[in-house]
């Protein structure tokens, strides 16, 4: 038999843990350090050295008729009550225990749970259904705690960034630079001699002329 709690705060979840605490052999000490765990990372408190270790605070014990019970802390994967209390109950080591038998109406409760509801829950209600077991006040369903929200939040902005790109203006083509290509022809050094060889009839005349006169 089980017995589950709804969702728990960190609040809740030792209130109810320091009820059940001096039955068990764990600590105060231990129970404050798992809950500190919890409030760091609700999500992932459970993984230790990449293994996932679901049960990180729970204890056994047997009574005296050979009955084992059970006490433990489980994640409820809800942030704004990360925790639920489990009560285990088994009977099939019991050394009173009668033989098995076949119930045509509701299985009663084992010795000395005779108050216990053994009725099994109406279509099996799913645990959203539990009446809290405070009033202390919590986020609503379905939000997320603050980190994770901006985490998805962001995913969620490069998705439709990524999915629907702005309209970018095609880039402007800039004009081709022509290649400027200048032909110069060698300027011919033909009249240049022609100007040399006059100046030098010139002179050669000039002193013959000057030379018939002496």
């Amino acid at each position: 038999m089980e017995i589950w709690t709804p969702p728990l705060t960190i609040k809740e979840a030792r209130g109810e843990m320091l009820k059940w605490l001096p039955m068990t052999a764990r600590s105060g000490k231990e129970l404050d350090d798992f809950l500190r765990a919890v409030e760091a990372d609700w999500l992932h408190y459970d993984v230790v050295n990449g293994y996932t270790d679901v049960v990180r605070f729970a204890d056994g014990w047997f009574d005296g008729d050979g009955v084992k019970k059970t006490l433990l802390l489980m994640k409820s994967w809800q942030w704004q009550a990360p925790l639920r209390l489990c009560f285990k109950l088994d009977t099939s080591g019991m050394k009173s225990r009668k033989p098995t038998e076949l119930y045509d109406g509701p299985i009663p409760p084992p010795l000395g749970y005779e108050k216990a509801d053994m009725k099994a829950p109406k279509d099996w209600e799913a645990d959203d259904k539990f009446i809290p077991v405070t009033t202390e006040p919590r986020p609503a369903q379905g939000t997320l705690p603050p980190k994770y929200q901006a985490m998805n939040d962001k995913a969620q902005a490069e998705a439709a960034q990524k999915s629907s790109p702005a309209i970018q203006p095609p880039p402007k083509k800039e004009p081709e630079a022509k290649a400027v290509t200048t032909s110069e022809e060698p300027t011919s050094s033909t009249p240049r001699l022609v100007w040399a060889v006059l100046i030098v009839a010139a002179i050669s005349l000039l002193w013959l002329l000057l030379k018939n006169r002496k």
